[in-house]
């Protein structure tokens, strides 16, 4: 019960909950409502117990916030403003933004076409030892 009540009080601080709730969401509503059983896979997906390559494809989904299958430099600006509070707080100048999201896209996008596929994405959380905890 200790663990359900730590991963529930994690979920509700993050700042990508609403995008989280969405993405595991089998609602026809797609308001993000989740039920039991939605819950239960956030939790399957994201245990120590889950793959790495499971929470990746996750993670993935979760920041294509446009859903077009890639991660562009628009949901780069979403992410980056979600981490930082910078959609309340302007904490980044838009030329700081576009440093930071030409720094990622130089690292990740392998291919050069300004996104970042699911593989691309995969290959980079491989490297990361502390991705997959």
């Amino acid at each position: 019960m200790l663990v359900l009540k730590h991963s529930l009080k994690t979920v509700h601080a993050n700042p990508f909950k609403t995008r989280i709730c969405r993405i595991f969401s089998t609602s026809k509503l797609n308001n993000g409502s989740i039920s039991f059983e939605d819950f239960l896979d956030m939790f399957s997906a994201f245990s120590e117990a889950a793959p790495a390559s499971v929470k990746a494809e996750y993670a993935f989904r979760i920041l294509d916030f446009n859903d077009n299958g890639a991660i562009d430099r628009s949901d780069l600006i979403k992410f980056l403003a979600l981490i930082t509070g910078n959609e309340v707080h302007n904490i980044l100048t838009d030329t700081e933004m576009r440093i930071i999201i030409d720094m990622i896209m130089a690292d990740i996008d392998m291919d050069g076409d300004d996104r970042i596929s699911l593989s691309e994405f995969l290959h980079i959380a491989s490297k990361m030892p502390d991705f997959a905890r």
